[in-house]
């Protein structure tokens, strides 16, 4: 793994850099009259695995104060409609995911 600095540039294809993180928002924005959902299916490094997605399916929209650590802030676009449409994920514990 590289080593983390203030500044870390990337001049060729194909360079790499690896940042170690802790914590991750995914954010899918639309605007089309459809109906997009947002879902993470997760392995833990000790073997647990599961998914957080919208409730409106039958899921869970998890919680970043207990396991697995992960929250979906809902669906949008229920039912279709033009408009802004937004959903955002997060993850609290990156590091305890193995996949």
């Amino acid at each position: 793994m590289a080593e983390l600095k203030a500044k870390i540039s990337l001049k060729s294809k194909g360079d790499e850099a690896y940042i170690p993180i802790k914590q991750l928002m995914v954010t899918l924005k639309w605007s089309a009259d459809v109906d997009l959902d947002l879902m993470v299916f997760y392995k833990t490094k000790d073997g647990r695995t599961g998914a957080i997605f919208t409730d409106q399916l039958g899921g869970s929209l998890g919680t970043l104060n207990e396991f697995p650590y992960i929250q979906h802030t809902g669906d949008e676009g229920v039912g279709g409609g033009s408009g802004d449409k937004q959903e955002v994920l997060r993850i609290a514990k990156l590091d305890e995911i193995a996949e």
